[in-house]
């Protein structure tokens, strides 16, 4: 480590923050897990852009602000279940949990519809649509789903047209969405808790149009966006 950080550069790693896991033992009593923005000043630190991500840094504490402001109290939010699902089998995850793969899921405050079950909300638990049926989510985010493209759109339609979709509250009210991309950066960010607004509380921040085909972000009308674009490119131009 020091004959890297004397003869090549800067050198930092955090891979427990993905989930605040638990790191190996030589390193874990030393060990500082990050936030997604305190992680992306790091970042910056290293390449000398501190300027640029405060202001991008700005542009999401604004957004944040202003979701959290209009959002209902926590009893009147929807239930929400995050999962990974192939052939009707399910794999639940616990979004609640610190570390950045949540970060444009965190600001809600969302109850996890699984909370109230014996379902294992980790990836090794897997279930089918009886658990969902109880589970009773009211809404469900697909993890990761806006990176599968054509292949989430047809399992979506596969999911929702199972007999027992109509027993659950969010597959019987076409509730169910591609989720964004835990390793985020910050423009991402901003695009991906912009469209969980949407999909979560479409009455308070605008209906989400879908996913097109899966190979770029869908046509927001400029009356429903809720950050500036041109502010984001003014920042990626330098222009701070």
């Amino acid at each position: 480590m020091a004959s890297i950080a004397a003869d090549v550069g800067p050198w930092f790693g955090n891979y427990y923050s993905r989930t605040n896991a638990e790191p190996p033992e030589p390193c874990r009593d030393r060990y500082e897990h990050y936030t997604l923005w305190d992680y992306l000043g790091h970042i910056a630190a290293v390449f000398r852009e501190e300027a640029r991500y405060r202001a991008f840094k700005s542009l999401r504490d604004d957004l944040v602000s202003r979701i959290r402001a209009d959002l209902p109290p926590a009893s009147e939010r929807p239930s929400l279940a995050v999962v990974a699902d192939t052939g009707g089998t399910f794999w639940p995850y616990d979004f609640t949990g610190d570390g950045y793969l949540w970060a444009h899921l965190r600001p809600f405050g969302m109850q996890n519809a699984f909370a109230a079950t014996d379902a294992e909300t980790r990836s090794g638990g897997s279930y089918d649509y009886e658990a969902m049926v109880e589970t009773a989510p009211d809404v469900v985010l697909r993890y990761w789903g806006t990176a599968l493209g054509d292949s989430f759109r047809s399992n979506r339609e596969e999911v929702l047209s199972d007999p027992l979709a109509d027993e659950v509250p969010a597959f019987r009210d076409g509730r169910y969405y591609p989720s964004g991309n835990g390793m985020q950066g910050p423009i991402m960010n901003l695009f991906q808790t912009e469209m969980t607004a949407k999909q979560l509380f479409p009455d308070r921040f605008g209906a989400w149009p879908g996913y097109g085909d899966g190979e770029s972000y869908p046509e927001i009308p400029a009356g429903e966006r809720l950050f500036d674009r041109g502010r984001v490119a003014d920042i990626v131009a330098g222009e701070f």
